[in-house]
C-alpha cells in the first residue's frame, strides 16, 4: 500500500464535494455530492495509514451528525464511534483557558496581575512579568517544554514581546488555578467545566476505558501512548495513598515522581491543563458550542499574520470573508483539529488515531467546510 506524505496527501485535488459546498447549486445537489464525499473518506484512512477518525459537523448551534470511520486499533475490528475516547493532546488548552476566563469573570484571577506575586516562578527577572494573559496568548516568553532534568525554563524574549507557542506556560497557570481554588486542578476541571457542560466520558485525569482508540506511527503500528503507563503507576499509588488521582494538587504529582525516582517535568505530568484531556467527539462538541459564547476568548491579542492572531486561549482566522476560531492538538498518535465560525456557530471537530493524522484532517476540513485555511500552510 502506498503512503502518502502528509502535504502531498492533504493538498491532493478537493473532491467535487467542495465545489458544491462553495458554489450555489441546490440543496439536493449539495446532499448528493456530500454524500459521495463522506464515502471517501475511508479510502483516505487506508492512504494515510491511519485507522480511525471522529468527525463531528456543527450547523447552526447544533451537532448535526457524528462521522465515525475505523477502527480504534489496528488488526481489531472493534469500530470508531462518537464516544470513542481520544487523547485531545492540545485541545486540553481551549478547555482550560475557558476555566481561567470564569475566574476572572469572578473576578478571582486579574488577566494583567504578574502570577508570580501568586506563585513564584523562577529566579529570572523576566518570569516576575508572566500574567495568565500573557499565557493564554503564548506570549510568556517560555519555552515549550524543558526535555531535562535541573534544565531551567529559558526565556529568549520577554513577556508580551511576541509569540511563541508554550504548553509549559499553561502547566504553570494550573499550578497558580490550583493555588487561587484550593481545588485539585482534575477535580476543579470536571466541577467547573466538564460536569457542567455534560461532558461525563472526558478527564484530565488518566482512566481505563474499553472504548478507547490506540495510538498508531506513520507506518500504521500502534505505538505506546503518552501518559498511559504514567496513568496507570499513578491510579497503583492512588490505591495506596487511599486518595484518587483527581484530588491529588501538584506536590502529590511531584511526590510520586520522586518516590519511583523519576524525574519531575511538567511535560511528564498530569492531569495537565496543555495535554492530558481524553474526550469524545460527542463531549467535545459540547464544549465548542459553549465556547462561541466566549467572546473573551476570541479577543486578539498578537497577531502572527496578516489572516492569524491568537486570542485567550485559541487562534483566529479571517477565511472567506468569515471569522473562525480553531486549535490543533498533536500528542504522539493522536493529530486532532477544530475549527469553528462563531457568528455561525458552525465548524467541525476530528480527531484522529494516528501520526499522519494531520493530511487527513486538513483533507476532511476543506472538503466538508468548502474553504482554505492558513492554519494547513503551517509546516
Amino acid at each position: 500500500m502506498q503512503i502518502l506524505s502528509r502535504r502531498a496527501f492533504a493538498l491532493a485535488a478537493m473532491s467535487p464535494a467542495v465545489l458544491s459546498l462553495a458554489g450555489d447549486k441546490a440543496a439536493g445537489d449539495k446532499a448528493r455530492e456530500r454524500a459521495t464525499f463522506w464515502g471517501e473518506v475511508p479510502h483516505w484512512l487506508e492512504l494515510a495509514a491511519v485507522p480511525g477518525v471522529a468527525v463531528a459537523m456543527i450547523e447552526k448551534g447544533r451537532v448535526e451528525a457524528i462521522h465515525a470511520y475505523g477502527v480504534r486499533r489496528a488488526g481489531e475490528p472493534a469500530p470508531i464511534d462518537g464516544d470513542t475516547l481520544f487523547q485531545a493532546a492540545s485541545l486540553s488548552k481551549p478547555v482550560f483557558a475557558s476555566a481561567v476566563l470564569a475566574l476572572v469573570e469572578k473576578k478571582e484571577l486579574d488577566l494583567d496581575r504578574p502570577l508570580a506575586q501568586i506563585l513564584p516562578l523562577a529566579d529570572d527577572p523576566r518570569a516576575q512579568l508572566v500574567t495568565a494573559r500573557h499565557v493564554l496568548s503564548h506570549t510568556s516568553g517560555m519555552q515549550n517544554w524543558r526535555d531535562l532534568a535541573g534544565e531551567k525554563l529559558q526565556f529568549p524574549f520577554p513577556p508580551g514581546e511576541q509569540f511563541s507557542y508554550s504548553g509549559e506556560g499553561f502547566f504553570y497557570l494550573q499550578r497558580v488555578v490550583e493555588k487561587i481554588t484550593g481545588t485539585p486542578f482534575g477535580r476543579h476541571m470536571r466541577e467547573t467545566v466538564l460536569d457542567p457542560l455534560g461532558m461525563k466520558r472526558s478527564s484530565y485525569c488518566w482512566r481505563e476505558d474499553a472504548n478507547l482508540a490506540t495510538p498508531h506511527d506513520r507506518k500504521g503500528a500502534t505505538r505506546r501512548a503518552f501518559f498511559d503507563t504514567s496513568g496507570a503507576q499513578m491510579e497503583q499509588t492512588a490505591a495506596e495513598w487511599h486518595k484518587p488521582v483527581e484530588n491529588w494538587f501538584y506536590e502529590d504529582l511531584e511526590r510520586e515522581k520522586i518516590e519511583r525516582k523519576q524525574s519531575v517535568l511538567p511535560d511528564d505530568l498530569q492531569p495537565n491543563a496543555a495535554s492530558s484531556l481524553r474526550t469524545t467527539a460527542a463531549d467535545y462538541s459540547k464544549f465548542l458550542l459553549h465556547a462561541c459564547s466566549l467572546e473573551a476568548m476570541r479577543q486578539p491579542q498578537i497577531k502572527l499574520n496578516s489572516d492569524v492572531s491568537w486570542g485567550l486561549g485559541c487562534a483566529l482566522e479571517r477565511s472567506g470573508g468569515r471569522e473562525w476560531f480553531w486549535h490543533t492538538g498533536d500528542n504522539p498518535g493522536y493529530k486532532n483539529l477544530f475549527v469553528v465560525d462563531p457568528k455561525m456557530r458552525s465548524g467541525i471537530l476530528i480527531f484522529t488515531n494516528g501520526d499522519n493524522g494531520i493530511g487527513l484532517y486538513q483533507r476532511i476540513a476543506r472538503n466538508a467546510l468548502g474553504r482554505d485555511f492558513s492554519l494547513f500552510l503551517r509546516g
